[in-house]
Parts: structure tokens; C-alpha cells; sequence
């Protein structure tokens, strides 16, 4: 959510979010578990019978409501246009683009210890593997989450352009990385 363009606090970026399903697993319960707003519509979907949504990155929240301990995610995403931050484990990373202060800048904060986010251990040199930790997650979810598209047909005609694409022509959820790597298939379309 960006509820303050720029400020990725927890304080900010932290939405309660009640589901109450008739019929559904464990009721009465608070789940730890990192889930994010573009989970209510594919949840919905769900819950209604409805077909998976080709082009959201969202994730059904139903397994987690059933049980109340299934984790979805290893990583929660706040995005603004000059930075994203992740929330992961204890940990509060964000990473902004080296234009907005002109030299290398960011945040890390362990949640766990320092609720108020009130110490940066961005620059603690005890803090540079949880550094390069947080931005290694952060590229795999921009890679994860980008639908891409290639010119490149796949071998052997194995899959067709239309089966993998959704309607705007980028690649469908229901292909995705996921299945490019259960098909050992470098190709995107």
C-alpha cells in the first residue's frame, strides 16, 4: 500500500486486513504471516470459484485462512516511484535510487528490536550481509513479478505464443516463472 508516497515505515505501510469467511478453517485468530493488498482480489476469485487472474501478482490468501500459519510470501513489497522497500523476517530493507539523494542511500531496521525504526542499520558494517540479503530479494521479486515477452519462439514449437500470454500480450500467471523453470525453458514466450 502507499499511503504516504515515499515513507515506507512499518507504521505507514502496515494494514490490518480482516477476512471473515463462513465455513472457512480457524476463526478468531492473528496470522504473522506477510500478505499484501494485491492478495484480496485473487482471494476473492478464489473463494468464489472463480478461474486464477491471468495478470495479477497477487497470491489466494485461502490456504492461509484455512489454516492461519501458511506462509504465502518470504517477502511483503512497498513501492513508490524512487523506492521499494521489502519487509522480510524481522527486517525492514529499503532501497532507494541513487538520484533522489546522489549518493548511495537506504534503510534497515530490525523490527523485532527496534519497532519505532528509530536506528538505520543501513551503514552498520555488522549489518552489510542483511544489506546484501535484502537487495538480492528485492531483485528476485522485481524479476519474479515482471510479465515479460520475447521475440524468441521456444524450441520445437513446445508451447504456442497464445497459450502463454494474456490478453495484453504479456506473459499469463498461469505460465509464468514457475513453469518456465518446471519446463527448463530459458525462452519467456
Amino acid at each position: 500500500p502507499d499511503k504516504a508516497p515515499g515513507i515506507c515505515s512499518e507504521s505507514v505501510c502496515r494494514v490490518p486486513l480482516i477476512w471473515r469467511v463462513p465455513g472457512l478453517g480457524k476463526t478468531g485468530f492473528a496470522s504473522p504471516q506477510l500478505v499484501e493488498n494485491i492478495d484480496i482480489a485473487p482471494t476473492i476469485a478464489s473463494l468464489c470459484g472463480l478461474p486464477p487472474m491471468e495478470t495479477v501478482d497477487g497470491c489466494d490468501l485461502a490456504p492461509l485462512l484455512q489454516s492461519g500459519d501458511k506462509a504465502l510470501r518470504e517477502v511483503a513489497v512497498t513501492e513508490n516511484p524512487w523506492s521499494k522497500a521489502i519487509r522480510w523476517g524481522p527486517w525492514r530493507f529499503v532501497h532507494y535510487q541513487r538520484e533522489m539523494f546522489g549518493s548511495d542511500a537506504g534503510e534497515l531496521y530490525n523490527l523485532e528490536r527496534d519497532p519505532d525504526e528509530s536506528r538505520n542499520l543501513y551503514e552498520d558494517s555488522a549489518h552489510q550481509s542483511v544489506v546484501g540479503e535484502s537487495r538480492r530479494l528485492l531483485l528476485e521479486w522485481l524479476i519474479r513479478t515482471t510479465r515479460v515477452v520475447s521475440a524468441h519462439p521456444m524450441p520445437g514449437g513446445a508451447l504456442r505464443y497464445s497459450d502463454a500470454a494474456a490478453g495484453d500480450g504479456k506473459e499469463s500467471n498461469r505460465y509464468g516463472p514457475a513453469e518456465r523453470a518446471r519446463r527448463r525453458s530459458l525462452h519467456y514466450l
